[in-house]
Formats: structure tokens, C-alpha cells, sequence
């Protein structure tokens, strides 16, 4: 039976995921229930870690009785793990709409097979090399979730090394292409605000997917103003403090020094040099 139930669960999971793909109209309710999943997503981690170290203390001193325990965790963990999915099934259904989330959502739908399978098998397994190699695997999973978790946050490290070591005499000799968007400034928006500005989630009416889009500016009016960036909104909000309800990007990664630097070169020097 509860291996049924399982399995049910767990194909439910899968075709929602499915689903997801489909474009569907943002909603409140999605936004509400996608703000939870900060929340919801760092218990599975922390009640495996717990896991761990019961089986630890449990194959140093085998006179212990931990299977019980050991049976509650891992089905804790099955539980939490599915309000974790579906918290962020709901950011990705409220606009978070990429490639990376994606794999994210994937990688989590199966570490939630995994784990419903792992607490099922060992109702009546007793072998700790069995749950050792188990327990590796999983340990694998989840640790690959969270670094896909970790790069839609703060981005992947193939773009921090990239980007420390980007020379500024190299930032600068692009400040008269006319490219100088898509070159230097668009993969600033991409990691720190596309996410919540795009084609599909445009929050306060604000899309930064293009120069247009951005000049056209959002329900406060326009987010720049060509050639003056110290009184455009894009870069006010950038220097509030970052507890203030208005500073731009809500969350990590913030937008560094360097990356105002060329946002404001942007707004100041660029658009009166673009070819007609």
C-alpha cells in the first residue's frame, strides 16, 4: 500500500512538472506560494545531514537501536522534499522561466524518487553496507540539487572565476561599440534581474530583456534616463541599502561595483553614439 502511494505521488510530481512547461498566465497565488520555498528547501538537506549522522552513530555502535529513527528522518525527508518541489514548481509556473530552473526542478524530481524508494526498501533492511551505498547515492543527488540551487542564485562559477578576472582596460575598449548592450551590460541583467523581468513575468511592468523594453520603462515610468544614470531609477534602486523594500535585486547575487560602473557608462555614454 504504501509503496502505491508512493508511486502515485510520485507520478503526480512528475506529470505537474510536465505541465509546467505550458504557458500559463502569472498569478498571485503562484508568487504566494513560490515565497515559501526558501523556506521549505533547505529542510531536506538539513534533516539528511541529521540521517547521516544517526547512521553514523548507529554502525560505530551497532548495540543502539536507530532504524526507527532512521525510518522517521528518511520519511521526513520525503515530505519535505515534496513541499520543496512544489514551492518552486510554483516560482516556475509565477515566471522564473529558464534553462537552469528546469534542471533544477528535474534533478529535484528525482531525488524525490530516490528517497521514497530508499525509505521503502529499508522498512525491512538491516544491512548498514546497503544503506551506506544508498545513502552515497542520495547524498549525491541532493548535493547536485544544491548546486544547480546554487547557480541560479549566485551563478555559475565558470562566471564569478570569468568575471574577477576580466581586466578593466578589457571592460573599457567595449564602451564605444555599438554592442556595448548585449556585450557588456545584458549578462549583468541576466544574472540580477531577468529573472523577474522578462517576456513572461514582467513584476511592476518593468521588462529588461532589451534596450527598448527598458526605455519603455515599467508602472513607475521609465528605469533610465539617456545620459544622466545618477537620476535614473534602475540605478537608485541598485544604491539603496539592501534591507530597504526597494532595493534592486531583492535578493543575492547583488549587483557588484563594477557592475554599476558599466551600467551607468551605459545609460551616460552609449545611446548618443549608436549608428542611425
Amino acid at each position: 500500500m504504501l509503496c502505491l502511494l508512493c508511486l502515485i505521488l510520485n507520478l503526480i510530481l512528475s506529470t505537474s512538472l510536465l505541465l509546467s512547461s505550458n504557458n500559463i498566465e502569472d498569478s498571485f497565488i503562484f508568487d504566494f506560494l513560490g515565497a515559501f520555498h526558501p523556506l521549505f528547501v533547505h529542510l531536506p538537506i538539513g534533516l539528511w545531514f541529521g540521517f547521516i549522522i544517526f547512521l553514523l552513530i548507529g554502525t560505530v555502535d551497532k548495540t543502539r537501536h536507530i532504524f526507527p529513527f532512521l525510518k522517521i528522518i528518511s520519511l521526513s525527508v520525503w515530505i519535505s522534499s515534496i513541499f520543496a518541489f512544489l514551492t518552486g514548481l510554483s516560482l516556475r509556473l509565477g515566471g522564473y522561466d529558464s534553462d537552469i530552473v528546469d534542471q533544477h526542478l528535474g534533478a529535484a524530481l528525482v531525488f524525490i524518487y530516490l528517497i521514497s524508494f530508499f525509505y521503502i526498501y529499508h522498512l525491512k533492511e538491516r544491512s548498514y553496507l546497503n544503506l551506506w551505498i544508498t545513502s552515497f547515492i542520495i547524498s549525491l543527488s541532493i548535493g547536485y540539487n544544491g548546486h544547480l540551487g546554487s547557480v541560479i542564485t549566485h551563478g555559475s562559477l565558470n562566471d564569478r572565476i570569468g568575471k574577477f578576472f576580466i581586466k578593466n582596460e578589457q571592460i573599457h575598449s567595449d564602451y564605444s561599440s555599438d554592442n556595448f548592450f548585449n556585450a557588456a551590460v545584458y549578462p549583468i541583467l541576466d544574472s540580477k534581474c531577468i529573472i523577474c523581468h522578462n517576456n513572461r513575468r514582467s513584476q511592476g511592468g518593468l521588462n529588461m530583456m532589451t534596450e527598448k523594453s527598458i526605455l519603455h520603462g515599467g508602472l513607475s515610468g521609465s528605469s533610465i534616463i539617456i545620459g544622466s544614470a545618477e537620476s535614473s531609477e534602475i540605478i537608485r534602486r541598485i544604491n539603496l541599502p539592501h534591507d530597504d523594500i526597494l532595493h534592486m535585486p531583492p535578493n543575492e547575487p547583488y549587483v557588484t561595483d563594477n557592475e554599476k560602473e558599466i551600467i551607468k557608462w551605459w545609460i551616460n555614454h552609449t545611446f548618443g553614439k549608436k549608428k542611425t
